[in-house]
């Protein structure tokens, strides 16, 4: 038996790797979705549409919101997160935005509807953005906006060892929990009568 076979790792070798780890990150993210959103699943699975090969991500995660007075009327916000654990601080240089009120428009949807008639206006339809008001209260139109972001690493500058930036190209800075690697509204309007298109009275 080699020297590597029968050596067996510490209590304090296993806490220094878990903290290394994202697993204790992504159980503590977990713990507060689940509080938070109700609906949490762990290390979900699905087929890369590449490789064809089965993968998995952390963190699954989703709220439903009461949208409207029927019995099926419901908003999903759905959540999917990595959570990697980031070894040194993220550094994110914002700017005031140019238009925020418009930037309701970038945020992603899915499902049905898409968008709304309106019912005073023949052959009229407006962004299901539009019609929730977003621009008023999403935080797409709040605040400063993120344009570049960096982590930092030691180099040798010569003989000297010193802190450098380190931008996400150079693959040295991992974010600390991708959570908005995908972050989808799922919208569903069922009327009394099956019909998927919500109408604006």
């Amino acid at each position: 038996m080699t020297n590597q076979q029968s050596e067996k790792i510490t209590r304090s070798k296993i806490t220094e790797a878990l903290l290394r780890s994202g697993y204790l990150l992504e159980s503590r993210v977990e713990s507060k979705l689940r509080k938070q959103w109700g609906y949490v699943e762990a290390n979900p699975t699905y087929v890369d549409p590449d490789t064809g090969k089965s993968r998995e991500f952390d963190l699954f995660a989703m709220s439903m919101q009461r949208a409207g007075p029927n019995q099926y009327d419901f908003v999903f916000a759905v959540l999917l997160a990595e959570c990697i654990n980031n070894p040194q601080p993220v550094v994110i240089l914002t700017k005031e935005p140019l238009v925020p009120f418009l930037h309701h428009q970038e945020v992603k949807l899915a499902g049905l509807p898409v968008k709304v008639h309106d019912k005073q206006q023949q052959d009229t339809w407006e962004r299901l953005s539009d019609f929730l008001g977003m621009e008023g209260y999403h935080h797409y139109c709040e605040g400063r906006v993120g344009t570049q972001f960096c982590s930092f690493a030691k180099k040798k500058s010569g003989r000297v060892e010193e802190w450098m930036m380190a931008t996400h190209e150079e693959r040295i800075m991992t974010p600390s929990a991708k959570c908005a690697m995908s972050s989808t509204i799922k919208c569903r309007r069922t009327s009394q009568t099956g019909d998927s298109t919500a109408t604006k009275t």
